[in-house]
């Protein structure tokens, strides 16, 4: 039934991957624009230069999508220079800009925007800070990719220990009418998904972000986009895979002690990725 689905009314596919960025389309025209393919790489925010210089080396070689508004960039003209160049230069691939023309898409709704807009099948969504320490790529080909058309990863918080306002007693799980579920938030720093098989909960998940949020928001019953894509999986029933393995601190010892900076995401073998 699922992959019966059509992807959200006026959107194209293309047949290759990409990874998607929230970052954006400012007029530029980069020399490398084919969109041809199923896969690709998305990012967000305008400090995404060094994220991506570290894909190349990387070896990845999925096109990449950046998605921001314009004028986020115009407080910050510098930044759009840099990537500019960087989308210029041979032998970094195919890196495009997007725009969020949508005004409400501000702040978390960004992300939303840039995945259902997305004209790619298969998306790997990551935040522009979030640094990959080998090529993402093979994620496409994971088992548990290709049996649920979709991977989320854990938070840190469980409803029995959170900062936020999502436990058993919370009203959210009745204004959505869906069960309350014990298990870890999810951390939306990276999201991988085939929106063919999922069109139906994208849809669900714009909706959440874009007609309940601000009510939601001044309730407190959500924080951002952090379980938005959670609840419309839950809401549906639908497969997804859960990385098992809870995430990690990376950070350095100084004087004795631990400081932690980061946090540290694995794959489905255990092994840190993100």
């Amino acid at each position: 039934m699922q992959n019966s689905q059509k992807l959200p009314k006026g959107r194209i596919a293309t047949t290759q991957p990409s990874l998607h960025w929230l970052e954006g389309n400012w007029g530029l025209q980069p020399k490398r624009t084919s969109n041809t393919g199923e896969r690709s790489l998305m990012f967000d925010a305008t400090s995404a230069f060094a994220t991506i210089r570290v894909l190349r080396d990387l070896g990845c070689n999925l096109p990449i999508k950046m998605w921001s508004a314009s004028r986020e960039m115009k407080k910050h003209p510098a930044d759009l220079t840099t990537l500019q160049e960087l989308a210029n230069v041979d032998g970094m691939g195919e890196i495009s800009f997007h725009e969020v023309t949508d005004s409400f898409a501000t702040g978390f709704r960004t992300k939303v925007h840039a995945i259902y807009n997305s004209n790619f099948v298969r998306v790997l969504f990551l935040d522009a800070d979030n640094v990959p320490v080998r090529d993402p790529t093979f994620l496409f080909q994971l088992k548990e990719f290709k049996e649920t058309g979709a991977i989320f990863w854990p938070d840190f918080w469980h409803p029995t220990n959170s900062i936020f306002n999502i436990h058993s007693q919370s009203l959210i799980w009745e204004m959505l009418d869906i069960p309350f579920a014990n298990t870890f938030k999810q951390e939306s720093g990276q999201i991988l998904v085939d929106r063919r098989r999922h069109a139906a909960r994208l849809e669900l998940v714009r909706h959440y972000a874009f007609q309940r949020s601000d009510y939601d928001d001044r309730m407190k019953l959500i924080h951002g986009d952090k379980d938005l894509f959670r609840f419309a999986w839950l809401k549906q029933l639908s497969p997804v895979h859960m990385i098992r393995s809870p995430p990690a601190i990376a950070g350095k010892v100084v004087n004795g002690s631990f400081c932690g900076m980061t946090m540290a995401q694995h794959g489905t073998q255990g092994n840190v990725l993100f």
